[in-house]
């Protein structure tokens, strides 16, 4: 009941806040995607496309469950500041940086995505685990087939990303 799955879910940070600035264009994965910072001077990666919608709402769900997931909400429309072209093209971008349906996903500067570190659904330390078997039913209630491993080559990558967090006196 102390969960609230509309807003930020105790996430450490408030909801995007215009104005936005543009940063850069963010050529992983397969989707269109920016690097952005908002009125609060949080930093964004703002995806476009057909996911935008259902991922910003269920990384709520993975969170209450006990999963680390990046906080993400869902931006109808806006505009980036200092807009530049991009390479990728996507009918909600504009040339005039105006947007629609954004999915904002907040990079947290006390994470570090570790680049070439990730994990395989099949191997050491989750296999077999009691939470890697809530996860698998976690993706199969959100149909989320989008599950690449360390096994996957080149063409998107994996997505079992591996962070490193940084605490005062470690990380």
């Amino acid at each position: 009941a102390a969960l609230d799955f509309a807003g930020g879910m105790a996430a450490p940070v408030k909801e995007p806040k215009p104005p936005f600035t543009f940063l850069r264009e963010d050529m992983s994965g397969t989707q269109p995607k920016v690097f952005v910072r908002d009125a609060n001077q949080a930093n964004w990666n703002v995806k476009f496309g057909l996911e935008v919608r259902p991922e910003s709402f269920c990384w709520r769900v993975v969170r209450a469950c006990g999963y680390f997931a990046e906080p993400n909400f869902f931006v109808a429309s806006g505009k980036f500041e200092r807009f530049q072209s991009m390479q990728r093209k996507d009918p909600s971008i504009h040339a005039d940086g105006s947007f629609t349906s954004g999915r904002f996903q907040y990079r947290d500067p006390n994470l570090t995505f570790l680049e070439d570190k990730n994990w395989r659904w099949d191997g050491p330390p989750y296999a077999g685990t009691k939470e890697l078997s809530g996860l698998k039913i976690l993706i199969m209630l959100f149909s989320n087939w989008d599950n690449k491993d360390a096994r996957v080559g080149a063409g998107g990558g994996p997505n079992t990303a591996i962070f490193q967090l940084k605490k005062p006196g470690g990380s």
